[in-house]
């Protein structure tokens, strides 16, 4: 058997090694101070960039990002065919600029035949990366980190939650190694993810013939799991909070649910939209609507819509949709059924039916004939937050018509733009509609008015309003957003237009 690989370990302020899966006992008090500061409620604020990366960063989109779980650093993956590694202690001094220190890719080869990297996740309790590329392979690196004593401010001696032995430490990217890598040879990899077990650490990764796993402590693949190849390629994966199940959602808006103990197919679901899963999330909490908490699955999928869903019963909670323009100034009760209506899973009872499964190359057919002829629709393809038990539950979500958005499950009063609004563009309205099994809140995005639409009247007013301010928003898709909690609270976004930015 392989030996076991160094992934680098965590550490906490002090540079005292911890675990994210176990309660530290013997925590320092300003530690407990610091987790008491990052559970209070708090929101984003409106178009309120802190810092941006420079267009040269990367030269292609950069389509993932991920954030370690001692948000020490964070990592983008792009198409062209790298990973930078940024610093996050850099936010808290940065000048507006946001600059990476450790690139990760081939640089003897050129931009245009490098791999694109489709998909990156953390390794759980560690400060490695796995991620997976348009060339087949699946490559494990860590980040190296040195550490260095701070020496504290006067009053910070002062303070009776200093402890006198402790003292506080920097920590700083030195450098990467590569662990492993494997190559099975079934096209590209879509996804990636990682979880832990007792006795097991198991990098997940789609491919186009199914899901695949590796055991980073071990020589052997433990399990794989099969897709039906008319259910179309998988586009997103997520795993379970309790290790469990995992969930995959393919091209032609199937969502497939595994049972991981048994390495089962459990259900087979096609959303209402029928249109790509772009993006999922898990959570096991307790909503309003519930006496005990259940696993929730959270979905990008249909026309700039999210969805929360109870994965045990198949019904949607909460739905998150964006008008089209021309519907902003229609009556609530005017509106079409597909805008009012909550969208479902449809439950699929799979035959081995050779006759079925011709009829469903046909439908695929159509689809994709379909997808050809339409011109291209706006949807959600990143998010983040939070779906809990406790405290406000909320979700951030980006997607192609470069918006970030602020939703909020209780208020609708309460949900807001955080970027993507032009200058002359109004502030959108946002509503909710009760349903039988959810709730649905209704963002009303008014267009931008045209030139020819101004009155006379106010157009030496619009000559006359001197410089303006360059708008923050994104140039084009959102492609992943991400969370960070410390230094400083705000959330991470990148796009196809090559640029990371930081919200506060």
């Amino acid at each position: 058997p392989l030996a076991n690989p160094c992934m680098g370990s965590l550490s906490n302020t002090e540079g005292k090694r911890y675990s994210c899966h176990h309660t530290v006992r013997n925590a320092p008090p300003q530690q407990h101070v610091l987790d008491a500061i990052r559970r209070t409620e708090w929101k984003p604020k409106v178009d309120a960039l802190t810092c941006s990366t420079s267009p040269h960063e990367h030269n292609g989109p950069v389509t993932r990002l991920v954030l370690s779980q001692d948000q020490k650093f964070f990592v983008s993956a792009s198409h062209d065919g790298t990973c930078k590694v940024f610093e996050t202690q850099q936010i808290l001094n940065s000048s507006g600029d946001l600059k990476s220190c450790l690139t990760i890719g081939d640089s003897n080869v050129g931009v245009a035949i490098r791999p694109r990297i489709n998909d990156i996740t953390i390794i759980e309790n560690s400060h490695s990366v796995a991620s997976g590329k348009s060339d087949g392979s699946v490559e494990v690196w860590r980040v190296d980190m040195v550490s260095k004593d701070v020496q504290l401010p006067l009053q910070a001696h002062n303070t009776a939650q200093m402890s006198a032995t402790s003292k506080p430490k920097v920590s700083r990217v030195s450098g990467y190694e590569m662990i492993r890598k494997v190559k099975p040879h079934e096209g590209e990899i879509l996804a990636v993810s990682h979880f832990n077990t007792d006795s097991a650490s198991i990098v997940t990764y789609a491919s186009q013939q199914g899901i695949h796993t590796w055991d980073l402590r071990s020589d052997k693949e433990p399990f794989s799991l099969s897709m039906r190849p008319e259910m179309g390629y998988i586009t997103s994966m997520a795993v379970g909070n309790d290790r469990n199940w995992i969930v995959a959602g393919t091209r032609r808006g199937y969502l497939a649910l595994w049972d991981i103990r048994f390495q089962k197919l459990v259900k087979v679901w096609q959303h209402s939209n029928v249109a790509p899963v772009n993006r999922l999330g898990t959570s096991f909490a307790a909503l309003s609507y519930d006496n005990s908490p259940k696993p929730y699955v959270v979905m990008g999928c249909g026309l700039n819509e999210s969805a929360v869903f109870d994965i045990s019963s198949g019904k949607c909670r909460h739905c998150f949709r964006v008008l089209d323009p021309s519907l902003s100034y229609v009556d609530k009760s005017s509106l079409p059924t597909q805008c009012t209506s909550l969208p479902k899973l449809n439950e699929i009872h799979l035959s081995s039916d050779l006759e079925k499964r011709v009829k469903g190359v046909h439908k695929t057919m159509e689809s994709v004939i379909d997808t050809r002829v339409a011109p291209p629709q706006p949807c959600i393809q990143s998010f983040g937050g939070r779906v809990g038990s406790s405290g406000t539950n909320y979700l951030v979500t980006g997607g192609t018509d470069g918006y970030l958005r602020y939703w909020d499950f209780s208020d609708p009063s309460k949900c807001f733009t955080i970027s993507g609004l032009r200058y002359s563009q109004p502030r959108p309205a946002y509503e909710s509609l009760e349903a039988a099994s959810g709730k649905i809140i209704l963002c009303r995005q008014l267009p931008v008015t045209k030139p020819d639409e101004i009155a006379s009247a106010t157009l030496p007013k619009l000559n006359k309003r001197g410089v303006v301010r360059p708008e923050n928003r994104h140039r084009d898709a959102i492609m992943d957003v991400k969370k960070l909690e410390y230094p400083m609270k705000g959330f991470i976004s990148c796009s196809r237009d090559g640029l990371i930015k930081f919200w506060r």
